[in-house]
């Protein structure tokens, strides 16, 4: 690790000419090696117990920016390999017979048993799913769910203040929580 002092020396700097300021400027600058992985040894004046220690604290910082970008390269490869696939699909130019022929189909007769017994297996049966009714808990989601949360905890402050705190009650709480109860109502 080489670490440079620059000196600008003193800088003027005029405000309407009649204010002067005098100001210095410094430049730190930090220049890290990496003699363990570029096959280059340590210069001695750096080979100190404080150095070593700089310098394996950065090391994993490194390798995780860096399988950072091979993570973002590989998600861009796979988003370019879908892209081809959807550009290269040609469905709409071929004729009808063409399509029956790659899909190893029929207009009359459908697919073929084996075609359907290996989709049977991979997809399961072409049919819709039952809808679930479970009203209990979607109506628990609406009341308590999403904001309403927050809505339940500010009608409990409200209601605190009211009576078991406030002393003496002031009806403004009270009505805040009825107005509050009210709202998760509607919303719900």
């Amino acid at each position: 690790m080489e670490i440079q002092i620059a000196d600008s020396g003193p800088q003027l700097l005029a405000r309407r000419s009649t204010l002067r300021l005098a100001s210095e400027f410094r430049t730190l600058s930090y220049q890290l090696t990496e003699p363990s992985l570029s096959g280059v040894p340590a210069p001695e004046k750096y080979d100190s117990s404080r150095w070593r220690e700089i310098f394996y604290e950065l090391v994993p910082l490194r390798s995780a920016h860096t399988q950072r970008q091979t993570d973002e390269y590989q998600r861009a490869q796979a988003i370019r390999k879908v892209a081809d696939q959807l550009r290269n699909l040609n469905y709409h130019l071929v004729s009808v017979n063409d399509i029956y022929n790659r899909f190893s189909t029929s207009p009359v007769l459908g697919l073929e048993a084996e075609a359907v017994r290996r989709r049977m297996e991979k997809q399961g049966r072409n049919v819709f799913s039952r809808a679930s009714r479970q009203i209990p808990q979607r109506i628990i989601r609406w009341f308590f769910g999403g904001f309403n949360r927050f809505l339940w905890v500010s009608m409990i402050v409200f209601w605190l203040c009211w009576k078991p705190i406030g002393s003496p009650p002031l009806t403004s709480n009270m009505a805040m929580a009825i107005v509050i109860i009210l709202v998760i109502g509607l919303q719900a």
